[in-house]
């Protein structure tokens, strides 16, 4: 048998109804988030959208949240003497109510129900002694299409292999390595360790969104200067 290496480029996520990049603001449970978050809708407003020419219903039209991030770190870190787009007080708030609204736009009410990757997964499992997968997706349903078709029940199925550690990820020693290149809308930096949220049943980043929020420092994969790395544990089903 052979090797394979397979690449989930993003929006590959898409068919599963996860917004890409350019259409995150305009999910329903991101649009629910903004009108709660009145302070993150208007900083959106104030810096990103109205100068140039747009609002949420085009915002598809400006910059993603991706380079709404990129932005944000460039103008932290510019040595040129120009006015910060935030003040430093401002920037964890920012970025962490962002992050928080990414979450929603990328998992809540997403399903891996239709099992759309499935006949891959069982394909690369008859067919290739090693498979590297590699994902530049946020969200999570390759994991969870991997961890519900690898088994018919709790203590048979089992992860994907990551070879960063990752708190609270139940690593698998099998011919499948998942290289998360982006890092994951649930994999945190607590202190210096990357930990995987079970968002399947808890917590709910809400939580991580207020002035008593815990130290949590932010979402991998972004741009703002967390690493790059691991993946999720057993996860439940998006509902």
């Amino acid at each position: 048998m052979g090797k394979a290496v397979i690449i989930l480029g993003a929006g590959s996520s898409a068919d599963f109804g996860v917004p890409t990049l350019r259409y995150v603001f305009q999910d329903i449970h991101a649009r629910r988030h903004l009108k709660k978050d009145k302070d993150l809708l208007g900083r959106l407003e104030t810096l990103f959208w109205r100068p140039r020419g747009i609002n949420l219903e085009s915002s598809h039209e400006g910059l993603t949240v991706e380079e709404i991030l990129t932005l944000v770190r460039d103008s932290e870190n510019q040595i040129y003497g120009l006015p910060p787009i935030l003040e430093p007080t401002e920037l964890a708030s920012f970025r962490r109510s962002l992050y928080v609204l990414i979450k929603k736009a990328v998992y809540d009410g997403k399903s891996t129900t239709r099992r759309l990757l499935n006949p891959l997964l069982e394909f690369t499992r008859r067919n290739f002694s090693k498979i590297t997968w590699a994902s530049f997706n946020w969200d999570c349903t390759f994991e969870s299409s991997f961890y519900y078709s690898s088994g018919a029940d709790a203590l048979s199925r089992s992860n994907p292999h990551v070879i960063v550690p990752l708190e609270n990820w139940r690593n698998a020693f099998s011919k499948h390595l998942f290289l998360k290149l982006h890092g994951g809308v649930n994999w945190w930096r607590i202190g210096t360790s990357i930990h995987y949220l079970p968002f399947g049943s808890q917590p709910d980043l809400d939580a991580y969104s207020g002035p008593n929020r815990p130290p949590f420092r932010g979402m991998t994969g972004h741009p703002s200067g967390a690493n790059r790395p691991p993946a999720p544990g057993r996860e439940k089903r998006p509902t």
